[in-house]
């Protein structure tokens, strides 16, 4: 008697599953291999202190560091050049 009463008192899961993949059928198809990436979400630049400056890896505008606004220019270009062949390894 107990086991009737415990198949009694489970959901049904196959039941379940079967209403499911119903609904899932009704639904459209995602297209995951898609030619578009998803959109980058926007990105704001906040003020930097004296002293500090961003500059952007591979000159994308999308990869924001920051560096000393004090690096003469060879410098700089130096450490960003560095800086991007780390970040392709």
């Amino acid at each position: 008697m107990s086991a009737s009463l415990l198949e009694t008192s489970q959901p049904d899961l196959e039941e379940d599953a079967k209403d499911f993949i119903q609904e899932a059928e009704l639904d459209e198809p995602l297209d995951l291999n898609g030619s578009k990436p998803p959109p980058k979400p926007s990105m704001e630049l906040k003020p930097l202190p004296s002293g500090l400056k961003y500059t952007f890896l591979n000159g994308d505008g999308e990869t924001p560091i920051i560096i000393s606004d004090q690096l003469l220019e060879e410098k700089s270009i130096k450490h960003i050049a560095i800086l991007e062949n780390t970040a392709l390894s």
